[in-house]
């Protein structure tokens, strides 16, 4: 077999279970004159939320185990190219369907596959349990299981467990992932790709947290307009009280937001000897240390308003803005070359 599912067969010793996110419902009671009230977020004087666990991964440990050393990132792949931006643009996915001699055609079979054997390899290296580590022998290729010890035995950083512990990719902190430029190696006759993903901590939390808000608001005009259906009678300060109570539980992300930073990650799958797939790279930057500000902004932008927009997909947002760039360079085009 040639499929992931040879990979992630191996992996299963390893499995950890998956965390299930679960949101608490907004606590309403509904009084007989009183629109629908809300339990208040611990909030300090800027409105930020205290009731969020998160750790900020502003000193995230970025490391490779594909250049010469865990700090050359040569050959490191920092952003889509245009093949992958053109199938955004055209299909709305990230890759068009993978042709022969390709062993699976289907792109989002091999993105899952990959990114299960990503997520439970970057636990294991995570809890620095050296066993554990030995274990990955057969999953990660000879070379990169080697400089994946000798990083986490000589780098001070993944002395720290705090640290050590943001190398854990959870598939919930991905936003967007693909693969990058599968290829035949000729020499060889095995298959091999680079599976990409841009991540942000908690990022399907946040997502949920904000829908949950939206829940919020729809209770409360649900209520209103159920009260003004009965004739009930409210006074302005009843309604001030209200609005001061549902604006107190809403979950507020800005300093998440604000303390974090989008992680690009390259992990390089290989084929081995029986056609089962290997890791043969790791490598995890954090994506400010590797293109311009003015561009990652316009990431930590388009991430931004992904999540406020109500029933929108990073995905379907990042179409959007590709779509309008593409036009604008089209008038631009337009506009210089004369007719």
């Amino acid at each position: 077999m040639t499929h992931l599912s040879v990979f992630l067969t191996r992996l299963s010793p390893l499995r950890c279970g998956l965390k299930t996110l679960s949101v608490t419902p907004p606590q309403r009671s509904f009084a007989n004159k009183g629109p629908v009230e809300f339990e208040p977020r611990k909030q300090n004087d800027d409105g930020d939320n205290f009731d969020f666990p998160s750790e900020s991964n502003s000193n995230f440990p970025s490391f490779t185990t594909i250049g010469k050393n865990a700090k050359d990132f040569s050959g490191f792949t920092k952003s889509p190219d245009f093949n992958m931006v053109s199938c955004v643009i055209l299909k709305g996915q990230t890759n068009d369907t993978l042709k022969p001699p390709f062993p699976e055609s289907d792109p989002e079979v091999v993105k899952d596959g990959a990114m299960s054997a990503v997520e439970n390899i970057t636990d294991v290296l995570a809890s620095g349990d050296n066993d554990a580590i030995d274990g990955l022998a057969g999953l990660l290729s000879r070379d990169c299981l080697d400089r994946v010890k000798l990083i986490l035995k000589d780098d001070e950083r993944f002395q720290q467990d705090s640290i050590r512990r943001m190398v854990k990719l959870d598939r919930g902190d991905v936003f967007l992932s693909w693969i990058h430029q599968p290829q035949l190696h000729v020499g060889t006759g095995k298959h091999r790709m680079r599976f990409m993903t841009m991540s942000f901590p908690k990022y399907s939390e946040v997502a949920q947290l904000l829908q949950d808000n939206q829940s919020r608001q729809q209770a409360f005009v649900d209520e209103f307009k159920r009260q003004a259906q009965n004739k009930d009678t409210l006074g302005r300060e009843d309604v001030k009280e209200a609005m001061a109570k549902i604006q107190a539980s809403m979950f507020n992300p800005q300093q998440h937001m604000n303390d974090n930073e989008i992680i690009c990650c390259n992990f390089d799958f290989i084929q081995d000897d029986y056609n089962s797939w290997m890791l043969n790279g790791i490598a995890m930057r954090k994506l400010k240390d590797c293109i311009g500000l003015p561009f990652y902004y316009r990431w930590k932008g388009r991430l931004n308003f992904s999540l406020k927009i109500r029933n929108k997909t990073f995905m379907q947002f990042l179409r959007f803005d590709y779509i309008t760039d593409w036009l604008a360079i089209l008038c631009v085009i337009a506009f210089l070359i004369p007719i």
